[in-house]
């Protein structure tokens, strides 16, 4: 969490195993963990994963958002940085090096109240037989 800023940040797909800082200030050029093996980072022995990183930044505070429930949205997996969902560009947030006044502010309203109609579509072409799951 970078709460001067009311953003935190999301490495994924790191290997739990071999964890160089638990928190706190990462300074630069710190190392702070390893790329995950591809049987760390969601791969198989059947279907191995080359390991890579994933860095997202986002609204708010960790605490902020759910744990259970909405991990798929938050997470980000419905499309790259969604802001609506408080995701924010990490490149664009580096390279500034800029915050603003008083920190990113936080997103609108909730998953649910956010994507409601595009759940209900969903649900209707599922239950329609349109989409097949």
């Amino acid at each position: 969490d970078h709460p001067q800023a009311n953003l935190y940040s999301l490495y994924g797909h790191l290997s739990p195993s071999r964890w160089r800082k638990e928190s706190g200030l990462v300074k630069k050029r710190e190392l702070i963990a390893y790329l995950g093996d591809s049987h760390e980072n969601g791969g198989s022995a059947e279907n191995p994963l080359v390991p890579h990183l994933h860095l997202g930044v986002r609204a708010g505070q960790r605490a902020d958002y759910s744990s259970m429930g909405e991990w798929r949205w938050m997470a980000g997996w419905i499309k790259p940085c969604p802001p609506d969902l408080g995701w924010l560009k990490p490149s664009e947030i580096i390279t500034s090096q800029a915050i603003p006044a008083g920190g990113f502010p936080d997103p609108a309203a909730g998953f649910l109240e956010m994507w409601w109609n595009e759940l209900a579509a969903a649900g209707i072409l599922i239950w329609g037989g349109v989409i097949k799951c």
